[in-house]
């Protein structure tokens, strides 16, 4: 009993621990495309700032031909487009690392609560096998306090019918010697 339980909790910190390898490495998964997302905003904003002002020189530049300004009008919208959507994904993203640290707070609290309750069960089924275990010990005294009480009443039956025998075998002589008394 006792060799199948220490293999259960040996089977239970294994997996608690392949638990904690496998939060360690959504976590660093996790840093690893946060920094990728961090670096793509910023370079879009980058990127977003260069076009926009290389769309505004060549348009000072290039202030006679309307071709260019054409094409200095698309870039200088690409640009702008790249800026917003850079300062868009930087701003939500300060606001999703709020919400990142909110929901990894109550991630951490939920594992504590997790791990509070999985000792707890730990606590309750220790005294579970050892109210088994008295339990089972009191069965094996008990059985083996029946198996005294059997042999003692087997003994006693059996020096019973030796003490009848023993009666019987008297009062056969006895029969025999008044019979032979009134015979003789």
């Amino acid at each position: 009993m006792r060799c199948c339980c220490v293999r259960t909790n040996c089977e239970e910190v294994r997996s608690s621990s392949h638990g904690d390898q496998v939060v360690s490495a959504v976590k660093e998964r996790k840093c690893d495309s946060s920094l990728r997302r961090k670096i793509a905003s910023v370079a879009f904003t980058l990127i977003g700032a260069l076009l926009l002002g290389i769309g505004m020189v060549l348009s000072f530049a290039l202030l006679g031909s309307s071709a260019g300004l054409i094409g200095v009008g698309v870039l200088s919208a690409l640009g702008a487009v790249c800026l917003s959507l850079g300062l868009y994904k930087l701003f939500l993203r300060m606001k999703r690392v709020s919400l990142d640290k909110a929901e990894q707070k109550m991630l951490e609290d939920q594992v504590e609560l997790l791990r509070q309750e999985n000792q707890e069960l730990k606590a309750i089924s220790v005294f579970h096998l050892n109210i088994l275990e008295r339990y089972a010990q009191q069965v094996s005294d008990m059985h083996a306090a029946q198996e005294k009480s059997l042999l003692a009443n087997e003994n006693l039956v059996k020096e019973q019918e030796a003490v009848v025998s023993r009666l019987e075998n008297l009062l056969s002589r006895g029969k025999r010697a008044v019979d032979c008394s009134t015979f003789c």
